[in-house]
């Protein structure tokens, strides 16, 4: 006796509600990995295929400097700054919220930055580690992409 939502709906309504228990369904397995709580306690703020590792610590000002190694058969993967307003759905580079260095390793090595959905090919190989910094001088929240620089 199956149906839409609509009418189980109104049959539960009028007393005749389903003959079946959900809890002794098989379907009713291990629940699908998007809909498993997460261990970080409700702090998802982006979700997507990828991982997304986000700092702890708040940059308003002075220099910082952080670097980041990956596996060598990482497929591609993006290392940046963000404004807190990214949104939850939205990727490195790709909004004027954010500026990355990005390394796709698919088909075609590509080392690229990116902001506001503009993308900068980098005409140097590929490192095995990328770092980031950011300087605040006095204060002006605005990076420059021209002063990327690669290690010597």
């Amino acid at each position: 006796m199956g149906g839409k939502v609509q009418d189980i709906k109104a049959r539960e309504k009028d007393g005749k509600g389903r003959t079946a228990s959900p809890i002794n369904s098989p379907a009713r397995g291990t629940p699908s990995p998007k809909r498993m709580p997460s261990g970080r306690g409700g702090r998802d703020r982006f979700t997507a295929e990828s991982y997304t590792v986000l700092g702890d610590t708040l940059i308003d000002g002075g220099e910082h400097y952080w670097e980041v190694r990956y596996e060598p058969d990482s497929k591609a993967f993006g290392v940046g700054v963000a404004y807190r307003s990214l949104g939850r759905f939205e990727q490195l580079g790709k909004t004027a919220a954010s500026w990355c260095l990005h390394v796709n390793n698919w088909l075609q090595v590509s080392f690229t930055a990116k902001h506001a959905n503009k993308v900068k090919v980098l005409d140097a190989p590929v490192p095995d580690c990328l770092g980031v910094h950011c300087d605040f001088h006095q204060g002006d929240p605005k990076p420059q992409l021209p002063s990327l620089a690669a290690p010597a």
